[in-house]
């Protein structure tokens, strides 16, 4: 992730995402079970999207040993779109956590 956007998040911020988005005036777009989608607005006017994957199931986990993330495949896409010249948001980065070497949640 760019270091500008997240030296601006709180310390905190991947322990309890959702709460500190909501501490911090974020609108949720979209939640479900496995995702959720934010929206975080800073007090410049700069606005960041960020989307949240957590592993469905430890074969899931085991997959991305192999293979890699949902975030880090969309970052990945997202970076090829802008090499082609297509007009596409500004990509900050991936994250991902993990738990015994498998991943439990990418951004």
């Amino acid at each position: 992730m760019r270091g500008e956007v997240w030296d601006r998040l709180p310390s905190d911020f991947f322990e309890d995402p959702l709460s500190c988005l909501q501490e911090a005036g974020g609108k949720i777009l979209k939640r479900s079970k496995w995702r959720w989608a934010a929206l975080l607005s800073f007090p410049d006017g700069e606005r960041v999207f960020l989307k949240r994957d957590k592993t469905k199931d430890w074969t899931e986990g085991l997959q991305y040993l192999v293979f890699p993330s949902r975030g880090q495949r969309e970052f990945s896409i997202a970076s090829r779109l802008v090499a082609e010249g297509l007009p596409v948001p500004q990509h900050l980065g991936w994250r991902e956590r993990a738990r015994t070497g498998r991943g439990r949640e990418s951004y």
